[in-house]
């Protein structure tokens, strides 16, 4: 099998399935998470520029959003990788 089809199969279980809206809004942390390097400043950020997509997080519920942005980075880094 395609390593990359692969790779791709298994991270959509562990993702679930995003639209286009809710992609963006993960981009958009993960840009300010990489300028800020701040969660709640990131999440605040993105909810600013996706109203309609805004989450709210408790104090409690940062650490379980920072291992999922976590696991995003690494993920757009292993596609870019494989489509080499």
């Amino acid at each position: 099998m395609d390593p990359l089809k692969k790779y791709i199969e298994t991270s959509a279980k562990v993702i679930g399935f995003r639209t286009p809206a809710e992609k963006a809004y993960d981009n958009e942390v993960l840009r300010w998470l990489h300028i800020t390097k701040d969660m709640r400043s990131a999440l605040d950020k993105a909810n600013q520029k996706f109203p309609t997509l805004a989450r709210v997080v408790s104090d409690e519920q940062l650490p379980e959003q920072e291992s999922r942005y976590e696991y995003l980075r690494g993920h757009e880094q292993i596609v870019r990788r494989l489509k080499r």
